[in-house]
C-alpha cells in the first residue's frame, strides 16, 4: 500500500485517517459531551445459616460488609452514559442485574439486554471510554451479609473492598484493586491480575488460610495474625508490617519484599524472589534458626553472621538464642538480602515500596 507524500514526508493512510475523525470531533462540540443517568434499587433475601453468596460481576465497585441480621441486602446503582438522555434511558433499562437461588447458595450475575453498536466514530467519543475504559454503562454495589455467611466474586473490572467483614470468601479481579481492613475469617483468598491487594487488621481463626495471589501490582499487610498464609506475586512489590503467623510462604518473581514480623514459638517463615531484594525485620526477641542464600547478590545485617562467599553468592546461617523453635528461610536468586533486628522506622522502609 502506497502512503501519502505531504511536503517531502511520509504518512500513512491510517495516520490521516486518525487525524480526519479527530478534527470532526473538533467541528462537532455536541459529539463530546455525554448525559450521565443512574438507576437505584435495593434488594433483601433471607438466607439459613451455611449459605454461600456468589457475585459474577462486569464493571463497577463493589463494597461488602457484616451484619447481625439473617438476610442479605445488596443496592444495586446502575449508571449509563450516552450522548442523548434517551439513548442513556435505554441503556440503563437494559441493564439487568438476576438474582436466584440454588440450594443454600444465592447467585447475583449481570445481564446486558441491549445491543452493542459500533462504529468509527466510537473511538472519539468519551462516553465509550469512562473512567479510562471503553464502556457506556456500569455497576455498583453495597452488599451487607449476615457475619459468618461465605461468599465468592468473579468481578471484571472495578475495585472491591470490604471492611467489618466476618466471613470465610474468595475474591477474584481482572483489573482493579482490593481493599479490605477490619477483617476476621477462616479462609480468606485473593487474586488479582493487574491492581493491588491492600489487607488491614486481619484475624485468622484456627487452623485457617490466608492465600493471596497478584500478577501484576502490590500487596501491603499491616498487623495480620492467624495460622497460615501465602503470598504469591510475579512483578510489583510485597511490603508486610506486624506480622504474626505460624507459617508464611512468601514469593515474587520480580519486585522488592519488605517484610516486619514478630514470631512466636514454632512459626516458620520462607521467603524467595527471582529477581529483587528481600529486607527482613525482627521485631521481638525470640530464639530463631535462620538460612540466608543470595545466589547472585550481598547479604547485608547488624547482628554478627558468619556470611560465606562462594563467586557471586553469599549464604548465612545462624541460631540466635538457645533451643530455637522458629525458622526463617530466605533466598534470592538476583538481588540482595538486608536481615535487621530492630525497631521499624518509617525512613527504613524501602523506598520503591511507597511508591
Amino acid at each position: 500500500m502506497r502512503g501519502i507524500m505531504l511536503s517531502g514526508s511520509f504518512y500513512p493512510p491510517l495516520f490521516h485517517l486518525v487525524i480526519f475523525f479527530a478534527g470532526l470531533s473538533g467541528f462537532f462540540p455536541g459529539y463530546s459531551k455525554s448525559i450521565q443517568v443512574e438507576g437505584h434499587e435495593t434488594k433483601c433475601y433471607q438466607v439459613e445459616p451455611n449459605s454461600e453468596l456468589l457475585m459474577i460481576t462486569d464493571t463497577g465497585n463493589i463494597e461488602i460488609q457484616s451484619c447481625h441480621q439473617d438476610s442479605v441486602k445488596i443496592e444495586i446503582i446502575k449508571t449509563a452514559y450516552a450522548k442523548t438522555e434517551r439513548k442513556a434511558n435505554w441503556i440503563l433499562e437494559n441493564i439487568a442485574v438476576d438474582v436466584r437461588r440454588k440450594g443454600h447458595r444465592l447467585i447475583l450475575r449481570e445481564r446486558y439486554e441491549g445491543k452493542e453498536d459500533f462504529s468509527i466514530f466510537d473511538l472519539f467519543d468519551p462516553e465509550k471510554w469512562h473512567s479510562g475504559v471503553r464502556t457506556n454503562k456500569n455497576v455498583d454495589y453495597r452488599v451487607s451479609i449476615p457475619a459468618g455467611m461465605r461468599f465468592r466474586i468473579k468481578h471484571d473490572e472495578g475495585d472491591v473492598s470490604a471492611e467489618n467483614l466476618e466471613a470465610s470468601f474468595s475474591i477474584l479481579i481482572e483489573e482493579g484493586d482490593c481493599r479490605l481492613s477490619n477483617i476476621y475469617s477462616k479462609h480468606c483468598q485473593v487474586e488479582v491480575e493487574e491492581g493491588d491487594i491492600i489487607l488491614n487488621h486481619f484475624i485468622g481463626q484456627k487452623y485457617g488460610e490466608l492465600k493471596l495471589f497478584c500478577d501484576e501490582g502490590a500487596v501491603r499487610l499491616d498487623s495480620i495474625a492467624g495460622n497460615q498464609a501465602s503470598i504469591l506475586v510475579d512483578e510489583g512489590t510485597i511490603i508486610l508490617k506486624q506480622i504474626q503467623l505460624n507459617m508464611l510462604e512468601c514469593r515474587i518473581d520480580e519486585g522488592q519484599i519488605y517484610t516486619e514480623l514478630k514470631p512466636k514459638n514454632h512459626d516458620k517463615y520462607d521467603f524467595s524472589a527471582t529477581e529483587g531484594d528481600i529486607e527482613i525485620r525482627l521485631l521481638n526477641e525470640i530464639p530463631i534458626w535462620i538460612s540466608l542464600y543470595a545466589d547472585e547478590g550481598r547479604i547485608n545485617s547488624n547482628l554478627d553472621l558468619e556470611v560465606r562467599r562462594s563467586d557471586e553468592s553469599e549464604r548465612a546461617r545462624v541460631q540466635l538464642g538457645v533451643s530455637a523453635n522458629v525458622y526463617l528461610k530466605t533466598f534470592t536468586q538476583e538481588g540482595d538480602i538486608l536481615f535487621f533486628k530492630t525497631e521499624l522506622k518509617e525512613k527504613d522502609i524501602i523506598k520503591s515500596g511507597n511508591e
